[in-house]
């Protein structure tokens, strides 16, 4: 009899853009958005089960950006040993379409959605398939963004979906939120709005 298999799903990879900017906005600095990067890179490699990684492909332009970049370098993406064409990837696939990558460290399961593209519900319905077809017994869930107090972020919805389903857990090591730098009611700079499904993810 085969082990009970558990995936790991990365919420909103081009999120952690924002998640550098409100960093460096609170701090001038963006030391917590790259060792988040690092622990989302760490787990994606270590993890024994399928690993599905959801992201909206966007552009990344400036320093805000660098985190996420060394993200895809750690775990293979562009590669001279083969992995996922990532700036292909931006501009050829659809949203709400998945895309195999083939190592060169591991397999993983790419997700584009885009809220701003696409509706949460048809995403979370559609990950939810392919986690059954994964013969998916547990979700450990990381990414953009979480709050502990379960009342909004990507990361959170997909939690309370998905928990209907799966036996899910959010890996806190593994999330960003906005709270790491603001507070509770706290104005945010730069047009970034609180609540799930804003268009800052």
């Amino acid at each position: 009899m085969s082990d009970p298999v558990e995936s790991l799903v990365i919420i909103h990879l081009s999120s952690l853009d924002s998640y550098a900017d409100l960093e460096y906005e609170a701090t001038e600095d963006r030391e917590g958005s790259y060792d988040l990067a690092f622990r989302m890179a760490a787990a994606v490699l270590k993890h024994q089960g399928p690993v599905f990684i959801v992201d909206q492909g966007w552009y990344g332009l400036g320093r805000e950006s660098r985190p996420r970049w060394r993200f895809l370098d750690e775990i293979g993406v562009g590669s001279e040993e083969g992995g996922m064409d990532y700036e292909r990837w931006q501009e050829k696939v659809d949203e709400l379409k998945t895309y195999q990558q083939r190592g060169p460290e591991r397999d993983i399961t790419w997700i584009k959605f885009d809220e701003e593209h696409s509706e949460w519900d048809k995403f979370l319905k559609l990950l939810t398939r392919l986690l059954k077809k994964a013969k998916t017994a547990k979700v450990v869930l990381g990414g953009l963004f979480f709050e502990h107090d379960l009342s909004e972020g990507c990361v959170t919805a997909t939690y309370h979906f998905l928990k209907k389903y799966f036996p899910t857990e959010v890996a806190l090591d593994l999330v960003g939120c906005v709270n790491d730098f603001y507070e509770p009611g706290q104005d945010l700079p730069g047009g970034y709005t609180r609540g799930e499904g804003s268009s800052k993810g």
